[in-house]
């Protein structure tokens, strides 16, 4: 079962930690690919929403090659909170992951 895409950001972040764009993107395409909202752009507006109500926090900040600029996200404790309303599978692998809680 898909999850809605920020949701299945936030479980990214908790079971692999903190990432950037390009990561994200390499790690939900294959579920995602397909969806025609799935693009750069996109998943940059949905990273400023969870943001932007504190379920994610930047942890650090770079340039690329070409100038642009580099957010590396992680889940905040609020995020994580809400990993409680995810279907029981998903909840389940969540629970156990390795990433550490960040904020």
């Amino acid at each position: 079962m898909l999850l809605p895409l920020r949701f299945r950001v936030l479980t990214e972040l908790a079971l692999n930690g903190p990432q950037d764009v390009t990561v994200i993107l390499r790690a939900l395409e294959p579920d995602y690919g397909r969806e025609r909202q799935f693009k750069r752009a996109m998943l940059e507006n949905h990273l400023r929403s969870l943001s932007a109500v504190g379920l994610v926090e930047d942890v650090n900040l770079s340039l690329d090659e070409s100038g642009g600029l580099v957010r590396t996200v992680a889940i905040t404790d609020a995020g994580r909170d809400l990993l409680k309303y995810l279907p029981k599978d998903w909840r389940a692998r969540t629970a156990s992951s390795p990433a550490a809680p960040v904020g």
